[in-house]
């Protein structure tokens, strides 16, 4: 009875017939019968049974797949919001003056150094195309450096010049984008909101024999405006710094005071020379008027929103402002895209008096390396959060290591009021301090031509105002 089924199988080349035959000869004879079958009939059941079976195709469960799927979208996400935080720093003015500088220096060959660093201990490519191009930048930067180290120290003491400018304007003028755009780095927080900059901050340009400081103050208004104490005080150091400026720059946001004209502007300009005479010293007044001979520049920002057909409005806004004070010569500018800002700093220049550099030539801003990260975040938390939350928010340094390979590690963390506004903060999953870590890393990385690896975490602050011991600085305060 086996011989029969054992004949069918030769005789036939279909898979399907032989699967059947197999199943017959598994029904039809027990394994001990196999050894009265003949040789032929043995070789081929075994040939048989030894097939290959196609592999089982494991279930997935409804769990599992959820979580595949949510982690492809978090790894998604993740990926959109880098390039788009790539592109809108790409936009930046001073990171394109910046590309423009390394790929000059690279075009001179400025940058001819060892190879060392592109490779690791083992010889091996460390990164392909993207970490070339950051060791390619950082060494035209370092050539660049080194070629203007050697250039300003041939300059004399007597031929060197220095000016201080004080950028003065209403909160969301422009005043901190005009600042980044002259200094060619990332100096001060840049935002949407209001009275994003709270204290004074320094940036240097040296074209040159001249130095040019800029000090870009907080947003100045009226008495009327005055929220509290400390937004008093927080004007008032601001037109105290302004009375020791050289020059001073009074930028107005052109767009909006033609749109929707605002009266703290008009006030502002009008009011410059009392503001000015409150701050002098008694000593100063009896030597003369001599803030009202501060030379002062009108800049008129946001020049870029304006239609070609449209620029006669702007002329006669520059008319109307010009009629409150005597403005030496007006410059309308775009802070963001870089436009009109080179005539600016020319201006500048021309006026500087004759004096040592208070600055090293090659420095960019007095902050340290420290202070120029926690202002980035700080940036970065304004521009994720809304309302009231960032400014409730403090970043405090925690750790900075620097790595063999020439990146570094910098640990900071958020210090929030309650729970309630941590949960905010870290968002679901952590997208929200992840976004906010993401665009603080690439902004770090263009400043420093580096590879950045930047971990924020979110702590809770104590009842006493303190931070491991520390007091919360003062120019945090909510205001």
């Amino acid at each position: 009875r086996a011989t029969a089924g054992i004949f069918v199988v030769v005789a036939s080349s279909s898979s399907k017939t032989s699967s059947s035959c197999l199943v017959l000869l598994r029904n039809a004879a027990a394994r001990s019968d196999l050894a009265r079958w003949s040789a032929p009939a043995r070789g081929i059941y075994g040939a048989a049974r030894a097939r290959p079976q196609p592999p089982r195709k494991e279930v997935e469960s409804r769990g599992a797949r959820a979580e595949r799927l949510r982690e492809a979208r978090v790894k998604h996400e993740v990926r959109l919001y880098k390039e788009r935080a790539k592109n809108e720093v790409a936009n930046e003015s001073w990171v394109r003056d910046k590309e423009r500088e390394h790929a000059a220096a690279y075009a001179h060959d400025l940058w001819a150094e060892d190879d060392d660093e592109l490779y690791g201990t083992d010889g091996a490519i460390q990164d392909p195309e993207e970490e070339a191009r950051r060791i390619e930048a950082r060494r035209a930067a370092k050539a660049a450096a080194k070629a203007a180290r050697a250039y300003y120290d041939a300059i004399p003491i007597e031929a060197q010049k220095t000016i201080t400018v004080g950028i003065v304007g209403v909160p969301n003028a422009g005043k901190s984008q005009l600042t980044n755009t002259l200094a060619g780095s990332q100096v001060s927080a840049v935002s949407p909101k209001t009275n994003t900059t709270r204290i004074e901050t320094l940036a240097t340009i040296t074209k040159r024999e001249t130095q040019v400081i800029l000090v870009d103050l907080p947003g100045v208004v009226g008495r009327e405006h005055y929220r509290n104490g400390v937004h008093e005080k927080k004007v008032s150091s601001a037109w105290s710094a302004a009375a020791d400026c050289d020059a001073l720059v009074f930028i107005v946001d052109a767009h909006r005071q033609l749109s929707r004209p605002d009266p703290r502007v008009v006030r502002l300009i009008a009011r410059a020379r009392e503001s000015l005479d409150a701050m002098k010293t008694e000593a100063e007044k009896l030597e003369g008027d001599g803030a009202l001979r501060v030379p002062s520049f009108l800049a008129l920002n946001k020049l870029d929103l304006f239609e070609p057909w449209e620029r006669d409005r702007v002329k006669a806004l520059a008319r109307q402002l010009s009629k409150l004070h005597d403005f030496a010569r007006v410059f309308p500018i775009s802070a963001k895209r870089g436009k009109g800002t080179d005539a600016l700093l020319r201006g500048l220049i021309e006026i500087a008096p004759t004096k040592p550099w208070a600055f090293d030539p090659t420095q960019v801003t007095d902050k340290t390396s420290i202070d120029q990260a926690i202002e980035v975040v700080r940036e970065c938390v304004y521009q994720r959060l809304h309302k009231e939350l960032p400014y409730n928010i403090v970043p405090i340094h925690d750790e900075w290591e620097n790595r063999r390979d020439g990146s570094v590690k910098i640990e900071q963390y958020l210090v929030v009021d309650n729970v309630g506004v941590k949960q905010i903060v870290v968002g679901r999953r952590g997208s929200t301090i992840g976004q906010i870590g993401i665009r603080a890393r690439v902004l770090l990385e263009k400043m420093w031509d580096k590879r950045v690896h930047l971990i924020l975490n979110v702590r809770v602050r104590k009842k006493n105002n303190t931070v491991r011991g520390r007091l919360r600085p003062e120019e945090f305060e909510k205001y």
